[in-house]
């Protein structure tokens, strides 16, 4: 019953970061366009002297580099951690393990846990950049915006 628990409340936790995933895309490509869309009001004529006028390409990127790292998690969180044939075969890993089995099969089974443990790994970390990248450029943004409204 435990791990019936656990399991659920890891399914649900990675719903939770493909939420998370969908919503930052959804915020940085609005930011991005509403960037754009006013770029030419940011530095309107020539007697505007703008402050900090490098900020905005770092703002761009932040954004940029945050909409990338999303679509990366909201597409392989459900590809390789949620669907049911990605927990067959997990099952049929930790069966293989259980045995510790050294004939041939047994072996690429251990290399393919190797290969989605590692994958898992990079999602996560595409994860926690995703919201570091969306939060530097949310917080280049807010600077940029204090120092020429001010």
């Amino acid at each position: 019953m435990e791990n019936k628990e656990a399991a659920m409340a890891l399914q649900e936790g990675y719903k939770a970061m493909v939420d998370t995933a969908k919503h930052l895309t959804t915020l940085c490509t609005a930011s991005i366009v509403i960037l754009a869309t006013y770029l030419k009001d940011v530095f309107g004529g020539a007697d505007q002297v703008q402050v900090w006028e490098s900020l905005l390409p770092a703002v761009f990127l932040g954004f940029v580099v945050s909409l990338l790292l999303a679509a990366i998690v909201a597409y392989f969180v459900p590809l390789r951690l949620i669907t049911p044939a990605y927990r067959r075969s997990r099952e049929a890993i930790d069966a293989s393990a259980a045995k510790e089995s050294t004939d041939a099969p047994g072996k690429a089974l251990y290399r393919l846990q190797g290969l989605e443990d590692a994958l898992s790994i990079s999602v996560f970390w595409c994860y926690r950049l995703s919201l570091v990248a969306f939060l530097v450029g949310i917080g280049l943004l807010a600077f940029f915006a204090y120092e020429n409204l001010a």
